[in-house]
């Protein structure tokens, strides 16, 4: 049985092992092994269920010149309906009652960049507070990825949305297999 991802990024930050874990065959392996030891569970609230989103684009959106509020058009997850796929659907708003600390980014591909241009993805809460960006300059016309993550903490209502800066004199499109956008709540 394949370990799930959020299992696998935690024990190679514990070990350093990228994906090896000699010591523990299994995730109740180690969890039997935590518990015994007094050091507590497994990441995530030892044991609560997971509560986020994981939104997808899946098609193209064109951006002209300056700034673009990223639209999301799937949710992959939502276990909370932090997202709608018609209303708004620019933004991921916390529900009542999730309020916390929350991992929250963006990966998107854009295509038809121009040389010496530039593209800055922007994260940000309730429109205003910068939660993580990534800018690139493009020196070869073509394709570009950005990708920005970033921790927060939110209260019931806050909105997070994913924006794309750009100059490139001719509009851009976002390429919608890499393109995501999600928050994940750590506590």
């Amino acid at each position: 049985m394949a370990r799930s991802q959020i299992f696998q990024d935690w024990i190679d930050s514990l070990d350093g092992n990228s994906g090896q874990t000699p010591e523990y065959a299994n995730e109740s392996a180690l969890a039997a092994g935590l518990a015994k030891s007094g050091v507590g569970a497994l990441p995530g609230g030892g044991g609560a269920a997971f509560v986020g989103c994981r939104l997808l684009r899946t098609n193209s959106q064109t951006l002209n010149a300056g700034t673009n509020a990223l639209q999301w058009n799937f949710d992959e997850i939502d276990t909370d309906n932090f997202h709608d796929t018609v209303t708004n659907t620019d933004r991921i708003m916390i529900p009542a009652g999730k309020g916390g600390i929350y991992c929250v980014g963006c990966s998107v591909g854009l295509s038809s960049m121009v040389a010496d241009k530039y593209a800055d993805l922007l994260v940000q809460l309730d429109g205003s507070t910068g939660i993580a960006d990534s800018t690139v300059f493009v020196s070869i016309a073509g394709y570009v990825s950005l990708s920005a993550t970033g921790i927060i903490t939110t209260t019931p209502g806050s909105m997070l949305q994913a924006s794309i800066n750009h100059n490139n004199t001719t509009a851009i499109t976002t390429v919608p297999n890499p393109s995501v956008f999600w928050a994940y709540k750590i506590g």
